[in-house]
């Protein structure tokens, strides 16, 4: 009993924020987009661990969104991409899953531009 008052005094002086959402009715909803891993900082994965908020992600890449959707990792997985107007779009899925996107990269500039160029590369389009 007493360790586990000393570990939330803990957190709440790591975490000051803790404080500030303990005394809140509902939990804050944390979206992200462009879902890949989760949420994208430890901070808000420690805050998601601990039930002090709800995480909802964007992800387009299907296997990565279901991949999401069954870790728990996030409590809601949306396998949709986000933009100006509702349509159908084709992902250019990239060597370096994290670097696709709705636009073809132009490997040209970023093979100039970087020497992991190649890792824009395009391995399939959904």
């Amino acid at each position: 009993m007493i360790t586990e008052k000393l570990i939330d005094l803990y957190r709440l002086r790591r975490y000051p924020i803790l404080q500030d959402i303990c005394k809140l009715e509902e939990r804050p909803v944390v979206y992200t987009v462009g879902a890949r891993d989760g949420l994208p900082s430890t901070r808000l994965q420690f805050l998601h661990r601990h039930k002090a908020i709800i995480g909802v992600g964007f992800e387009p890449d299907p296997e990565e969104a279901a991949r999401l959707a069954q870790s728990g990792v996030l409590d809601h997985v949306s396998p949709t991409a986000l933009g100006n107007e509702s349509k159908t779009a084709t992902l250019y899925l990239t060597k370096m899953r994290g670097a696709s996107s709705l636009y073809r990269p132009d490997l040209v500039a970023l093979k100039k531009l970087s020497k992991i160029g190649g890792e824009f590369e395009v391995e399939r389009e959904v």
